[in-house]
């Protein structure tokens, strides 16, 4: 199903503009977060640019924390990364518009609390284990 995508093409038809632009060096990290969002989109049933939605980037922000464990300043180079792309694909005239510049970068989900171990004293145990003996 990746093999086919037409989204793929489009992201080495990105690669090759950068090093036109003599960004060969970045060529690969910029593409990296639009392929990950690719497959994520692929996984979902989208294999072209204009079905993306500024919800399926919010869910890929999240997925991007929740599965990969992305820290905030990475999910944000990863979101620059894609709009970046999409600026590409409309100058090209594969989208008539980048959405990707509508949708606000998610903070990081606060993780809940742990519960403190609690350590029992000798006199706990005594009254947890042993009964109310004083």
């Amino acid at each position: 199903m990746i093999d086919s995508n037409p989204f793929i093409a489009l992201l080495d038809s990105y690669g090759e503009h950068l090093t036109l632009q003599g960004k060969a060096h970045l060529a690969r990290p910029y593409q990296n977060a639009s392929r990950q969002l690719i497959y994520f989109a692929a996984e979902r049933g989208i294999t072209k640019p204009g079905r993306i939605t500024p919800e399926l980037l919010r869910q890929f922000q999240e997925f991007l924390y929740d599965k990969r464990d992305f820290k905030e300043s990475s999910v944000a180079t990863a979101v620059k990364s894609i709009i970046m792309f999409f600026d590409f694909l409309v100058e090209t005239g594969n989208l008539k518009e980048n959405i990707a510049r509508k949708v606000e970068l998610l903070p990081k989900p606060e993780l809940p609390q742990k519960q403190l171990s609690h350590f029992y004293t000798f006199d706990e145990v005594l009254r947890r284990y042993l009964g109310n003996q004083e």
